[in-house]
């Protein structure tokens, strides 16, 4: 299906509380979140993202929060393709938009960021890589592997990374679990980060005075991938659909 809101924060295209969830197929035009994962006890375990595309956004992929407690283990986030975008991996434990909730923070587990491609806008100013995880938790078992992405504007990005530990870019590969802030500059693009564009990719955001256009509904949702079954409206496939991966495109 396609989901298309206007060009004003608070616009989720879907936001879920729920378990044993299978989305997929999807086309979201909006001005917050895309899909958007939330647990009530903030206990958010066995989490796959794959095949997704996104275009001139704020994040291609976020956690946010502020204080707090709870885990969120067991994520894959495989299969990513962006362009234009701000950020790209953004994983925010000192959300500045939200007030400080009581708590030393969210434990986060056994994270995988897997075969990302493309371009951010610019990686001087954003780094395709800024994760910083709360200081009184550090998160363990993270893998940051098969990433390259490149800055559209200028020569140079970063990577940041704080209180993470596990392998890949700015990780702390210790044991100890203390806290730390590392950034890394790089100014040479990194090998195989080309990624294929999709044909309707938006020029400019839909405003909020005029109606958006009904879209056609694509037959691809992520460059070289079909839907998995029949298009909204038809009857949907007889397969089975006890996967919980995540097969999106946004902007």
């Amino acid at each position: 299906m396609a989901i298309r809101g206007g060009d004003s924060g608070g616009l989720d295209g879907i936001d879920v509380w729920s378990t044993n969830m299978w989305i997929h197929d999807i086309e979201v035009t909006n001005k917050d979140e895309c899909v958007t994962v939330k647990s009530t006890d903030t206990d958010i375990s066995d989490i796959t993202y794959r095949n997704i595309y996104t275009w001139s956004s704020n994040q291609m992929y976020m956690i946010k929060s502020y204080g707090g407690n709870g885990t969120v283990s067991n994520v894959l986030l495989e299969n990513f393709i962006g362009h234009g975008n701000a950020y790209s991996l953004d994983i925010d434990q000192y959300w500045s938009s939200m007030s400080e909730a009581p708590g030393d923070g969210i434990q986060l587990n056994n994270v995988t960021i897997s075969n990302w491609k493309g371009t951010e806008s610019d990686g001087a100013e954003r780094g395709p890589i800024r994760v910083a995880w709360a200081d009184a938790v550090p998160c363990t078992d993270v893998t940051i592997e098969d990433f390259a992405m490149w800055t559209e504007e200028g020569s140079t990005q970063w990577y940041s990374c704080e209180s993470g530990y596990g392998s890949g870019f700015c990780l702390d590969t210790g044991d100890d679990y203390t806290s730390y802030t590392t950034t890394m500059s790089v100014t040479a693009a990194p090998s195989g980060y080309s990624a294929p564009t999709m044909a309707s990719d938006l020029a400019t955001a839909f405003g909020t005075a005029m109606p958006i256009p009904v879209p056609a509904i694509p037959t691809s949702f992520y460059p070289g991938a079909t839907p998995y079954s029949k298009l909204a409206g038809a009857k949907s496939s007889s397969a089975s659909r006890k996967s919980s991966t995540y097969a999106a495109r946004r902007w």
